[in-house]
């Protein structure tokens, strides 16, 4: 038993072992693009044919007239970003404003 713990520590051993795992590796590495299915024209072509259909589907639509139907009114969420930037707008406007009538009235005038 400790013979064989002797010889798996044994430096020539593990230079052996280790060379044998990188060999390995450095072989797969280099054939996994050969043994990996390329996925990648499929896709294109499967895209390619949807973009044709949804290309023919805009030009029957233009052919007959309609017109792309867009939303009547803004949604409810909309409205309140744009009531809150309004609010925040003016309140940054008064207190510009503000502000700026403090500084006139506490700083001295420049020729002074």
């Amino acid at each position: 038993m400790l013979r064989l713990i002797m010889e798996l520590l044994d430096p020539k051993f593990l230079t052996t072992v280790f060379a044998a795992i990188a060999a390995a590796a450095t072989v797969l590495t280099l054939a996994m693009p050969y043994l990996v299915n390329d996925t990648l024209s499929k896709r294109m072509k499967a895209v390619a044919f949807e973009r044709e259909k949804i290309r023919l589907r805009e030009r029957e639509r233009l052919a007959l007239g309609s017109r792309a139907a867009l939303r009547q009114s803004p949604r409810a969420y909309m409205k309140t970003i744009v009531y809150f930037r309004s609010l925040l707008a003016i309140s940054l406007c008064c207190a510009s404003r503000a502000l700026a009538a403090v500084i006139k009235v506490i700083a001295p005038p420049a020729g002074v």
